[in-house]
């Protein structure tokens, strides 16, 4: 429980203006009025909820359940009958983000609670539903995924947008950062009428460039698939946003979103296909070949005698494969 449960959290700092990522334990501690909903205490050998008001307490002890606040009924309760009215409402499941102030917790805990967003999960009804093909031999292989995958298949792809993960987390200016989103929906235009990918570090549209591109819809509308590449620069596993910026609008125009985790040893992901093959983007926009080193296109076709990229993508299964594919 203390491995899984929250080590840092994110916070605004007023003093200096500016966002900042602090130990949990540095920012929340006995002086917190509402800790014991949030914390239990770590005795050593197990760990145990606090039913009253906790005394002093070990910063180093405690650990970030949420137990108590998952339990209490004037909690849970609100949120049920919201998420309910909300699915109701919408006809569909929702994903919501929210904010909750405590205003009062003893002796029993009251809050006011907030809704900040609101994403009806809908889902695209394929229409070429059918399994990832188990004869492709090894070197046509691009990459595979196990993790969240939506059902379809897109056929016939000429080009894949590769923006090159460890160059992007080289970037050091954070204009030059916003500055490949806004290169990619210049490429999202020049590509208008191709089949082409998206593929990227991290999260596609996150308004945090540290964790991902940061682009709009309408950057992105052409691209047949949104593929995000969870690479890391310190080691960790970042988590993917799986279209979810713009989720609603990847369903309605038929994109696919995607997340690879190339350092799993169950997936394939070809990096000499993705940072070899020769670049397109100074012959496809002369004005912006500076960014080479950043972003690749790729032409398919002509780096693979004729072919095209293939993504076939089983839900049921969990499991998709993007591979060469000659018609």
């Amino acid at each position: 429980m203390r491995q899984y449960s929250q080590h840092l959290i994110d916070v605004l700092d007023l003093e200096e203006n500016a966002f900042r990522t602090l130990p949990i334990r540095q920012v929340i501690g006995e002086d917190f009025k509402a800790l014991r909903l949030v914390a239990s205490e770590d005795t050593g050998q197990f760990v145990q909820q606090f039913l009253t008001k906790p005394a002093r307490v070990d910063p180093a002890r405690l650990v970030f359940t949420f137990e108590t606040l998952a339990g209490t009924p004037a909690f849970t309760d609100t949120m049920r009958n919201m998420m309910q009215a909300l699915e109701r409402r919408y006809g569909y499941p929702v994903d919501i983000e929210f904010a909750a102030e405590v205003t009062k917790t003893y002796p029993r805990p009251e809050f006011h609670i907030s809704l900040l967003q609101c994403r009806p999960l809908t889902a695209r009804e394929s229409k070429q539903s059918r399994p990832v093909p188990a004869n492709v031999p090894p070197d046509d292989r691009l990459f595979s995924a196990h993790r969240q995958v939506p059902e379809g298949t897109i056929e016939r792809v000429r080009y894949v947008v590769f923006v090159k993960p460890d160059a992007y987390h080289r970037i050091r200016d954070p204009q030059r950062r916003l500055e490949v989103g806004r290169l990619v929906g210049r490429i999202n235009e020049a590509l208008k009428d191709e089949e082409f990918v998206l593929m990227g570090p991290g999260r596609w549209g996150s308004s945090d460039i540290q964790l991902g591109v940061r682009v709009t819809y309408a950057d992105i509308f052409n691209t047949r698939a949104l593929i995000e590449v969870a690479y890391s620069s310190n080691g960790g596993t970042p988590e993917m946003a799986y279209g979810t910026h713009f989720f609603q609008d990847l369903v309605e125009a038929e994109i696919f979103p995607l997340a690879l985790f190339p350092n799993e040893p169950d997936v394939c992901f070809n990096w000499d296909f993705f940072k070899l093959s020769p670049n397109t983007l100074p012959d496809l926009l002369p004005e912006e070949q500076m960014w080479s080193d950043v972003l690749t296109v790729i032409d398919v076709p002509a780096v693979s005698d004729g072919r095209l990229l293939e993504i076939v993508m089983d839900a049921d299964h969990d499991e998709a494969l993007g591979y060469l594919r000659g018609y």
